[in-house]
């Protein structure tokens, strides 16, 4: 990259690989959000391979595609559904597809909408997060009474650009619409002054690490990052690149910024210093008897994923009032990263001392509040293992098989995989530090 007549070094070079590498069994079946609605104008599709051409098809017509696609896609669809038509999607990747979704069919719309939130906004920012959406409503965005954002969407939450953006103290609301049915709206999000943009969080660091991992963040914020105070990184997002590699005993902190709105400076992570480590599997700790009131009663696989104790039987994002409104794959993803779990590419390794997790949900159960979704967790050994709810914990799938990989396992009606993720455990088997549950 050039500024003026200054021009970076280049970037690490990325070697381009097969596909089948995070996919050994080839193009893995996507899997379609549901339910579908009537008059829905927006889908999202799961289990896809970054990079391909995802195609989406009602009644054998193509009515929306994405080349390029992420690993999890929506978009939008013309024409809108219509109830009875039968849904299905296919990715495209080389020469190579993948088999076609199961077949969902498009049923009537709701008799009513719920009313969408607000997440919170600050003075400067471009952007607002609407949840509680309804799959395929079209949501719009007000500033008092004048609109400033709205289209189609898929399920459960959407960033939206703010045109105009927003001053402090303005009242944002959203509602929701489909097939002539609207919800009421939310209740007013006040944007919040520049005073009240927080401080971000550091994730651990290691020796000779290139970038910084960062959370705790608003959208399109400005993240700045320090070594004993010199500025070693500008950028945005998660995942902020550093000028020279970690050495040991740096003391890094970083700031957000929203146009001239600075956030406090997070607290300092000395690099090598970790607070998260890898846990072994040791079943012992939370198989206990299984008597109401035991660890094992109190405790569920989100608990043993993340390898924290609460006794409360956790539940993704119910402790930052985040908690997913119905089961599918980007409600109860959205959830946990709300708690600090972040997604993670399939062949992706997490940060150091980090542990990769795994999101498997059960759509034929999808009411059933608690049954619907399952975690397993990679330990130390290089072996999977899990907790099914108030069940004791064990490293083995459905079929007593060792679970080596949680893609290919037996997982029961847990039919759609969601993805991996990165969670951070104490040394102290069940005492995690980093995720608040």
């Amino acid at each position: 990259q050039t500024v003026g007549t200054d021009t970076s070094l280049h970037s690490n070079g990325v070697t381009v690989e097969l596909y089948m590498k995070g996919h050994p069994l080839g193009m893995p079946t996507p899997s379609v959000d549901t339910p579908i609605y009537d008059c829905g104008g927006a889908i999202g599709v799961r289990n896809l391979v970054e990079g391909g051409l995802l195609e989406v098809f009602a009644d054998d017509v193509l009515v929306g595609q994405v080349d390029g696609c992420g690993a999890g896609q929506w978009l939008f669809v013309s024409p809108d559904f219509a109830k009875g038509q039968k849904v299905h999607a296919t990715e495209t990747l080389c020469a190579d597809v993948s088999p076609k979704s199961n077949l969902e069919t498009v049923i009537e719309a709701p008799g009513s909408l719920p009313t969408p939130t607000v997440r919170e906004v600050y003075e400067g920012g471009n952007y607002g997060i609407v949840d509680s959406i309804t799959n395929g409503a079209l949501v719009s965005v007000f500033n008092g009474p004048t609109r400033i954002a709205g289209h189609a969407c898929s399920g459960g939450s959407q960033i939206f650009r703010l045109n105009p953006p927003p001053a402090a103290t303005d009242p944002l609301t959203a509602v929701q619409s489909l097939c002539g049915i609207e919800s009421d709206p939310s209740d007013p999000t006040v944007v919040l002054p520049c005073s009240e943009l927080p401080k971000p969080h550091l994730h651990d660091i290691c020796i000779g690490d290139t970038s910084v991992t960062v959370t705790g963040t608003v959208i399109d914020a400005r993240i700045r990052a320090y070594n004993n105070s010199t500025l070693v990184g500008d950028g945005g997002g998660s995942t902020i690149n550093i000028f020279s590699p970690a050495a040991a005993g740096d003391k890094y902190t970083a700031t957000q910024a929203l146009k001239s709105c600075i956030s406090p400076v997070s607290d300092p992570v000395l690099v090598g210093k970790f607070r998260c480590s890898i846990p072994p599997y040791s079943p012992g700790y939370w198989n206990d008897g299984g008597a109401e009131g035991s660890i094992e009663w109190e405790n569920n696989c989100y608990n043993y994923s993340n390898n924290k104790r609460t006794d409360t039987f956790a539940q993704p994002g119910r402790a930052a009032g985040a908690q997913a409104q119905y089961m599918s794959c980007q409600e109860v993803s959205r959830a946990a990263e709300a708690d600090g779990i972040r997604p993670l590419p399939p062949s992706g390794i997490c940060p150091c001392a980090e542990d990769k997790i795994a999101l498997v949900v059960d759509r034929e159960r999808e009411i059933t509040w608690g049954h619907d979704y399952h975690w397993y967790r990679l330990d130390s050994d290089g072996k999977w293992s899990h907790k099914p709810g108030h069940t004791p914990a064990t490293n083995l799938d459905n079929s007593n098989n060792i679970i080596t990989n949680p893609e290919t396992a037996d997982r029961g009606g847990y039919k759609d995989f969601c993805g991996y993720f990165c969670s951070c455990s104490s040394e102290a088997q069940g005492q995690g530090h980093e995720v608040i549950l």
